[in-house]
């Protein structure tokens, strides 16, 4: 069976604009066919963030095609988008990458948060 599934982005923490591009957008699954991918720009910017989410809503606009239908446990999905900057700053991250915590001056540290 042939049907149509409707993709939808939902804000949350992270919001469509300034952390990502938000995506509407319908996916037609052949007979036989089971996953598609999708893909969501994600925004990179130098500033340090928390973790931030947003969620994919998946549903059927109608009725399912005979014999085809959405699953009921994946319908709406959580995406942590993960910051790649090390917190508070990235002004010691070489020593912080290469395991020299030592070599961090406390007051630097502090100074930089």
């Amino acid at each position: 069976c042939v049907s149509e599934v409707i993709f939808t982005t939902i804000d949350g923490t992270a919001r469509a604009g300034e952390s990502y591009t938000a995506v509407e957008t319908s996916l037609v699954f052949d007979a036989g066919e089971h996953h598609k991918e999708i893909k969501i720009p994600i925004y990179r910017d130098n500033a340090w963030n928390a973790i931030l989410e947003f969620a994919v809503q998946l549903s059927i606009d109608g009725v399912d095609s005979p014999g085809c239908h959405l699953g009921e446990h994946l319908r709406k999905a959580r995406i942590k988008v993960m910051d790649h900057s090390i917190f508070p700053s990235e002004k010691f991250v070489n020593e912080i990458m290469e395991d020299r915590i030592d070599d961090i001056p406390v007051w630097g540290l502090l100074w930089g948060f």
